[in-house]
C-alpha cells in the first residue's frame, strides 16, 4: 500500500508485516508540499510516480532515492491523477 500526506513524504507499507517497506524523500525543493497521488506502472511495480499540490511530478524507481524524472505542470495545479 502507497499513502502519502502533507509532510510531503510518500511511505510503502508491507500489509502482511504490517510494518513500513520502503518510503521515498522528495527533492528539497519539493519537500512540504503535500502527496496529492501516487500510481504505480501498471506493468512495473519498481517504478512509482508522485504528484504534488504545487503541479510537480517525479518519477522514482523504487531501487534508487532520487526522481529518474521530475515534470512541472505549467498552470502549477495540483496533480490528482497519473496515468502511464
Amino acid at each position: 500500500m502507497a499513502v502519502g500526506g502533507i509532510d510531503g513524504n510518500p511511505e510503502f507499507w508491507d500489509l502482511l508485516a504490517k510494518k513500513k517497506a520502503h518510503d521515498l524523500k522528495l527533492p528539497e525543493a519539493v519537500q512540504g508540499q503535500e502527496i496529492t497521488s501516487i500510481r504505480f506502472e501498471p506493468s512495473n511495480a519498481l517504478q512509482v510516480a508522485v504528484g504534488t499540490e504545487r503541479g510537480k511530478v517525479l518519477l522514482y524507481d523504487m531501487r534508487y532515492p532520487v526522481p529518474v524524472y521530475q515534470l512541472q505542470h505549467h498552470y502549477k495545479l495540483p496533480i490528482h491523477t497519473i496515468k502511464f
